[in-house]
């Protein structure tokens, strides 16, 4: 019910200055129930100047702000996911916070970081899942209280996260296939007589800086069955190869093991930024 009690000093007026009567008896309000469901309107990936350019590559670390914007103003409960397809493993982002598309609190975003937990993210053009993107975890209402209808566009629409643009995931870092004592298969590989050691990586690599390579040198260790320690003194890098140079002349027959340990400050990394894996045994 609603009551007005006129105050002539703040009065409701006409248009030629009569002031509105009160209303004495309280008057029954009609209610028009909204019942209509919230809909999702579009899902992308704006660019965040400084941190997210959706034209870049994305790789292990990087940040994708993903925007699921509904037709109106929403309210979130416990933590709502996105599955995106990414490769064999599948990301599931948690919901991190609301914000203003076209009104007030109508978008959800989730913020997916390429190889979180270290799973191995990899899209050609990155898509929500397409069996069930958006799950029944987390409420997401309107004011009145409806759940929301979490369908999202098809691709195609124009609205879909794959159809804006192409965003390209790399979340695959260079490795080094040391497993085997195949000349033909195996990434590591020494030719006796000499004191160079070539490895063989999954991918091109950048070429790492003077100061870099100079460093490099005490990240990787070669050693003999017995545990002597053949020290490196150089390393090269050109493509997919890895050149170390050591001390002592390897002869024939001579068993050996190489390590590598990722030292951040002075990675391998491959034409995208991500860090050689570790070679640990």
């Amino acid at each position: 019910t609603v009551a007005y009690a006129l105050d002539t000093s703040n009065p409701i007026e006409d248009a030629n200055g009569n002031d509105m009567a009160t209303i004495s008896n309280a008057r029954e309000i009609t209610v028009v129930n909204d019942t209509v469901a919230p809909t999702v309107l579009k899902v992308h990936a704006p660019a965040v100047l400084g941190s997210f350019d959706p034209a870049a590559i994305q790789a292990i670390g990087d940040i994708i702000p993903i925007h699921v914007v509904f037709s109106e103003a929403v309210n979130v409960t416990g933590t709502p996911t996105l599955k995106l397809e990414t490769g064999a493993t599948d990301a599931d982002v948690d919901y991190t916070e609301l914000a203003t598309t076209n009104v007030a609190n109508d978008t959800l975003v989730f913020e997916f970081t390429v190889g979180d937990g270290n799973a191995i993210h990899l899209s050609s053009d990155l898509a929500t899942n397409a069996t069930s993107p958006l799950a029944a975890v987390g409420g997401i209402f309107d004011n009145a209280g409806t759940a929301a209808n979490r369908t999202l566009p098809t691709v195609g629409s124009g609205n879909a996260l794959k159809d804006p643009a192409t965003i390209v995931i790399d979340g695959s870092r260079p490795t080094v296939n040391v497993t085997t004592d195949d000349s033909d298969t195996s990434g590591a590989v020494v030719n006796a007589g000499t004191k160079t050691i070539t490895l063989t990586t999954s991918e091109t690599l950048t070429t790492p800086s003077s100061d870099t390579l100079t460093a490099l040198a005490g990240d990787f260790t070669v050693t003999n069955a017995g545990g002597a320690e053949n020290v490196v003194t150089a390393v090269a890098v050109s493509g997919t190869s890895i050149t170390l140079t050591v001390t002592d002349t390897i002869l024939n027959s001579a068993s050996w093991t190489v390590a590598y340990a990722l030292d951040t400050s002075n990675p391998i990394e491959d034409a995208n930024g991500n860090d050689m894996a570790t070679i640990s045994n």
